[in-house]
């Protein structure tokens, strides 16, 4: 039987790529989109491009932490006799302030850090029980945040614009991988750095960042680099729990993203908020 991968943001992007890269290599794709009509057409896609017969599509409204636990009991119960092997935690949105999730959560908060936290935690006893992974995609973004700014309050509506926004969650993902590694439990987190790529991220975007997105397309990477990044990662039993990684060897990490102080708060923080659905 083929191992099982849960790959978020599946639909596009780096999600779609890496989806590609594992069902291309043997492994059986749990291919998640926003709704089963996305799902749906990527896993059609994915067979016909990767040739691949272990494609299943799941769907799960990243921004309504329900579906999110839903989606997680759905899995647990399909793999608890073995299977899930591991979890590409790569959907991500970078949106301007504006109306609140159904939670009453800022949208890039929800889908970039608390949603990928829901899911690794859900999961997290299957994927120990079978010595499985979770991969967490960063990104060097998170180097420009200030110690001031990595405050809950800077997601309140009126405090930040989309970018601020999407660089303190990415932030919060090494603090994280971090938190995971200072706990010493299983299963084993690692860390990816996918570097400047061409994705959907800022389908949402406007202004400037709209701006700067269009413009630099060209020098932007193809999703298939970090995808085949992530495949190495996952297969590479040599990597220690908490790496963080990019296509040259360990990536770079702020003096924040190494924070013991910061990872303890945050992880306190980040299960408060998301107690009802743990």
């Amino acid at each position: 039987m083929a191992s099982v991968v849960l790959v978020t943001g599946a639909t596009s992007g780096i999600g779609y790529a890496t989806a590609r890269e594992l069902a291309r290599a043997g492994w059986h794709v749990l291919l998640c989109g926003r709704d089963r009509s996305s799902a749906g057409a990527a896993a059609n896609r994915l067979r016909s491009e990767a040739r691949a017969i272990e494609v299943d599509p799941v769907h799960c409204d990243h921004t309504r932490l329900a579906d999110v636990s839903d989606l997680a009991g759905r899995i647990t119960e399909a793999t608890r006799d073995g299977g899930l092997a591991a979890i590409i935690l790569a959907a991500a949105v970078a949106n301007p302030p504006g109306p609140r999730t159904v939670d009453g959560l800022d949208t890039t908060l929800t889908v970039n850090h608390l949603t990928p936290y829901l899911l690794r935690e859900r999961l997290g006893p299957v994927l120990a029980a079978n010595g499985g992974r979770v991969v967490l995609i960063g990104s060097s973004q998170h180097t420009f945040v200030k110690a001031a700014d990595l405050d809950p309050a800077i997601f309140a509506p009126e405090r930040a614009g989309a970018v601020q926004r999407y660089e303190v969650t990415k932030l919060l993902t090494l603090l994280t991988l971090r938190a995971h590694q200072l706990a010493a439990n299983p299963p084993l987190h690692l860390g990816v750095d996918p570097g400047f790529v061409r994705t959907n991220l800022g389908r949402s975007a406007s202004g400037t960042f709209r701006v700067l997105l269009k413009v630099t397309r060209p020098i932007q990477a193809p999703p298939e680099r970090p995808a085949r990044l992530i495949h190495r990662v996952l297969e590479d039993s040599a990597v220690p729990n908490g790496a963080y990684l990019d296509e040259k060897g360990p990536a770079r990490r702020s003096t924040l993203a190494l924070s013991d102080e910061d990872a303890r708060r945050w992880e306190a923080w980040t299960r408060a908020v998301l107690h009802p659905w743990l």
